[in-house]
This record gives C-alpha cells, sequence and structure tokens, in this order.
C-alpha cells in the first residue's frame, strides 16, 4: 500500500483483510497524521518515501520492501467486503509455484455523494508475482502490465471485488484531479506523445467537462495508438462524448463508428451511440443501440428510460475497462 493522512479510511481496509496476508508493507509518503501507527497497530511494516509526484516509484519501494512470492496492491479507501473476503482467500490459496500469472481484480467504485461520478467498475491487475524486474511505469494511473508483458507473466481473470470508497468526497475528488493533471503534465514534457499519459490527461478534461481541451489530449493519444490498444476503443468512447456534449452529433457519430469497427459489440460506443441518437430525435435508433450493448456482458438489456436517466444522473455509465 501507499499511503499519506490516511487515519480515517486505514483501519477499515486493514481491518477488511485481517489475517488474509503474511506481510503487510505500507509506504508512507509524509503523513502528518497517525496513519504509521494505525498501520504498525495492524502489524504492518512501514516504508518512509520521500514523495516525488510519482505513485508508480512509490509502489515499487514498497515492492521493493516486500519479501513474498506475490504481491497484491490496495488503496487505504478500498475494502474487501465480508462477501469477498472468501474469494480472496481462495484466490490466494490456488497460487502454485512454477505456474506464476498476474490475476485481474474487478474494482467497483462508489460514487460521489452527490452521485457524481457513476458507479463504475474497473479492472485492475492487484495479484502478481513479486519479482525483481516486474516493477510498475507511468507517474499517475501507474501500469503493472508492461513489466508483466515484458516478463512472459500471462495474465488471469478472476470475479473477486474490491471496493474502492475515494471519489465519495466530491472536494477531494476535485484536488486529485489537479493533482494528477499536474503531474501528468511534467511527465508529458519527458513523453511528448506517449498515448497513455495524453488518454488520462484527456480523461480528467472529460471529468471536468473542458471538452476542447479533452479532444486535444484525446486525438493525440489516438493518434499514437495502434487499433490493438487497450485504451483504443476507450478513447473513441470519450472523443464521441466530447463531440456530443458540445453539440457536435456529425462528429459524435463517426466517433461511435470508427471505434465500433474494432468491436461491433463495445457495449461503451453502442451506449454512446444511442445518446446521440436520441439527442437528435431518433428515438427507435438509440433503442436498437442500447439493446446491443449488453449482449456480450450478459445481463439483461437496459431499458432506454434507465440509460437516459443514468446519462444525465451521472457522468460515467457502469463499465469495464480493460488493462494496458
Amino acid at each position: 500500500m501507499i499511503v499519506r493522512d490516511e487515519e480515517d479510511n486505514l483501519p477499515r481496509c486493514l481491518r477488511s483483510v485481517r489475517w488474509v496476508f503474511d506481510e503487510i508493507v505500507v509506504v508512507d509518503t509524509g503523513s502528518v497524521d497517525r496513519t504509521r501507527e494505525i498501520a504498525r497497530e495492524f502489524g504492518a511494516r512501514v516504508v518512509e518515501f520521500a514523495w516525488i509526484d510519482d505513485f508508480a516509484a512509490a509502489r515499487n519501494a514498497g515492492l521493493d520492501a516486500a519479501s513474498g512470492d506475490y504481491a497484491f496492491w490496495l488503496d487505504a479507501d478500498d475494502v474487501v467486503e465480508p462477501g469477498q473476503r472468501g474469494r480472496l482467500v481462495g484466490l490466494l490459496d490456488g497460487l502454485r509455484a512454477g505456474d506464476p500469472a498476474g490475476y485481474v481484480v474487478k474494482c467497483a467504485c462508489d460514487p460521489g455523494a452527490d452521485g457524481s461520478g457513476g458507479e463504475t467498475v474497473v479492472d485492475h491487475v492487484r495479484l502478481f508475482p513479486l519479482r525483481p524486474g516486474v516493477r510498475w511505469s507511468y507517474r499517475v494511473h501507474e501500469q503493472i502490465m508492461p513489466a508483466l508483458r515484458r516478463a512472459g507473466i500471462p495474465v488471469r481473470w478472476t470475479d473477486l471485488v474490491v471496493r474502492h470508497t475515494g471519489y465519495a468526497d466530491v472536494s477531494l475528488r476535485g484536488r486529485k484531479l489537479e493533482r494528477d493533471a499536474r503531474i501528468l503534465l511534467a511527465e508529458l514534457t519527458e513523453r511528448p506523445e506517449e498515448p497513455f499519459v495524453l488518454f488520462n490527461l484527456g480523461a480528467i478534461a472529460i471529468e471536468q467537462r473542458d471538452w476542447e481541451a479533452a479532444l486535444g489530449y484525446l486525438g493525440r493519444s489516438l493518434a499514437n495508438s495502434a487499433p490493438g490498444d487497450s485504451i483504443t476503443r476507450k478513447l473513441f468512447a470519450l472523443i464521441a462524448r466530447a463531440h456530443q456534449m458540445r453539440g457536435d452529433f456529425e462528429a459524435a457519430m463517426l466517433a461511435c463508428a470508427e471505434g465500433l469497427r474494432f468491436d461491433p459489440e463495445d457495449a461503451e460506443l453502442l451506449f454512446r451511440k444511442g445518446v446521440v441518437h436520441r439527442q437528435r430525435g431518433e428515438p427507435a435508433e438509440a433503442e436498437g443501440c442500447w439493446r446491443q450493448g449488453p449482449k456480450r456482458t450478459g445481463v439483461l438489456p437496459l431499458h432506454p428510460a434507465l440509460a437516459v436517466a443514468r446519462l444525465h444522473g451521472m457522468h460515467w455509465l457502469s463499465l469495464t475497462i480493460r488493462p494496458l
């Protein structure tokens, strides 16, 4: 774990996984509250790390201090609910020497207190072998997948869900976005056309409703991304949303069409296309899009009225983002 001033969240997080792990390493990046004391009360080893605006570096400090065969990461505002604890224990009990793999866990993010942010579900590689060459990269929205790929370690999917509560405080979320944007802009000076950095800057601009800035970042990211990259379809969806919010429905439709060329059943692109159809006064076409999207997810089709309610009441539809 990497933490800073988390005395309010840390007890709940560590209590939810008490006795599950052989070792807990908490990397503290400069707390001035009781975070370090609380971590030690739960038996954690606390590592002091001077913050350098780099989440990957902080996470790597934790890996350097760990002594196990596998690492499982949590944030201080994560919780493993009682119903998921058994799944986590079962996943760990199933690990076998000689069969290394990374494991994807679903992270269910709570909406903000005012409903903002929606209920998003994001896929994270949370569990992976602890090896010297497997380290995090990217300063913000740090990634472990590139290192796993270089090491030839496969990735497997699980049904485990971790609950993330960090978006409940709207003002805190705003400060985090400003911090992340600042760090990403610094990283962009070092890697000017890095698509993942541009993607994250575009996503922040979308959340801040700065449509012009979003289109600039997202367009540059798309120009430097390959069709098979995990962010490519998401880029089309965000570009379509920015155009739609600017009232340029033709450009939004074009972005959806281009994205659906890569995956005709992409749920988020079909959802966005349906929204644009509805705003153009084409309810039958909108319904057709919304009823296509859930085919591959195994859930019932989303009623158009519910889709519209979600659109107006939330920033994001519930979705899954494949890991990089």
